[in-house]
């Protein structure tokens, strides 16, 4: 399977880069040729993690935008904008895929005067009071030091003095469910030539603020049909047995992966008239559309289990997170996967959550998500080692089966899974 991945990184690179809107790299290699300093798109954040472009596995409750450039010596983007009220954000660079910078919401230190709602409780919702200004440049080296300004991002890694890559910008579950960006916009962007004697104001990209949470989750199954099925990743599961779902740590490669955070994936073989059933502990969270904060105790920032689809391009199904998920008195999870119509005792009553497949015939890489782990909480896949998984997250480590759906009516979720050895 990662030699799969690799491919479609490959792909989605090159087709990225063709079609950010009004924002491709031959507008943005005209402009260096014209200035000889530097180029970006023609809009900011063209490329936009939505249904219609639901590729390489996304998490369907996040939104990612971003923007290529093309940084020489002297110039510079400048990003400005008003911290989001949302579960997290991040601002990174990336080369072809992979990171180059990152900065998390409590590692960007807010402009003189306002305050960071992701370090500081009660900061007023006005945009004036949670300001921010982050700038990328050639020439910083990784992990920048001590002399370096806070806020900035090297636009290339080794201390490239000239800067080629994307910069992304990203939100997971923003407090207002209509609004991707967090009440807040997307940052504006601002390209700086000659050492700051010229700059100019990308306009945001005209499909950048399109569609909703829900209009993602929604639409997110629909991708499945876009390309046909690949070749089997697993046999299929036998009649009237149950399967083991083997969860292990995912090293494979990703295309501009989220380094705060860190996977397990287990495949869930397509039968018919299967389903397949997860249960684990569940790590506490932030739930700051109930009115948490991201600094009351936690051991994680978010968590979720995604379905993603093996076939091309690698869509998403449906992802639960942890807010939407349903744990019982002990606080353990269960999830039940199937395509509709779920199973008639696969409902919140039963303590379950069910979560759909997305198309008949393809098998599912179920993805557990976790994002930056409190220091305290010593169970989280951040703190695996490979070949360690079960040892190391103990009762937080999932249990999966594939079984009869009709097993599953009958005997509950018990009958479908392994004991915890």
């Amino acid at each position: 399977m990662r030699s799969d991945v690799r491919l479609v990184c490959l792909v989605l690179v090159f087709a990225s880069v063709s079609f950010l809107a009004d924002g491709s790299v031959q507008s943005a290699t005209a402009s260096a040729r014209e200035t000889g300093q530097a180029g970006t798109g023609g809009c900011a954040w063209g490329f936009v993690m939505d249904p219609a472009n639901n590729v390489i596995w996304p998490e369907t409750n996040a939104m990612f935008w971003a923007t290529p450039y093309i940084l020489f010596p002297g110039s510079e983007l400048v990003v400005t904008g008003s911290f989001p009220e949302g579960r997290y954000m991040s601002i990174k660079t990336y080369g072809f895929g992979t990171v180059i910078d990152s900065l998390n919401d409590q590692q960007i230190s807010p402009d003189e005067g306002s305050e960071n709602p992701f370090v500081v409780k009660g900061v007023p919702e006005e945009p004036e009071a949670r300001r921010y200004t982050v700038r990328v440049r050639p020439g910083l080296s990784v992990p920048q030091s001590e002399d370096e300004v806070d806020n900035d991002l090297a636009a290339i890694a080794h201390s490239g003095t000239i800067g080629v890559g994307f910069l992304s910008y990203r939100v997971y579950v923003p407090d207002d469910p209509s609004d991707w960006t967090g009440g807040m916009g997307l940052p504006e962007v601002t390209l700086r030539l000659f050492n700051g004697l010229v700059e100019r104001r990308l306009p945001t990209c005209g499909r950048a603020l399109s569609g909703s949470v829900h209009d993602v989750k929604a639409g997110s199954a629909v991708a499945g049909g876009m390309m046909p099925p690949r070749p089997r990743a697993t046999q299929a599961p036998e009649e009237g047995a149950v399967t083991p779902i083997e969860f292990r740590l995912n090293d494979a490669a990703h295309v501009f992966p989220n380094p705060d955070d860190a996977y397990l994936v287990g495949v869930a073989p397509y039968g018919s008239g299967k389903v397949a059933v997860i249960r684990a502990k569940a790590p506490t969270y932030p739930d700051t559309r109930a009115g948490a904060h991201v600094t009351d105790p936690h051991d994680l920032r978010y968590w979720s289990l995604c379905v993603h689809m093996l076939t091309w391009p690698l869509p998403s199904a449906d992802c639960a997170g942890d807010f939407e998920t349903v744990l019982d008195s002990d606080g353990y999870y269960t999830y039940v996967g199937s395509l509709p119509p779920a199973p008639a005792n696969a409902d919140a009553e039963q303590g379950i959550t069910w979560v759909p497949w997305g198309r008949p015939g393809v098998d599912n890489a179920l993805t557990l998500r976790n994002m930056l782990p409190d220091g305290g909480f010593a169970h989280a896949i951040q703190d695996v080692r490979p070949g360690a998984e079960a040892e190391v997250m103990a009762e937080y480590f999932p249990l999966g089966g594939v079984c009869d759906r009709e097993l599953f009516e009958t005997g509950g979720p018990d009958a479908c899974l392994p004991s915890r050895g």
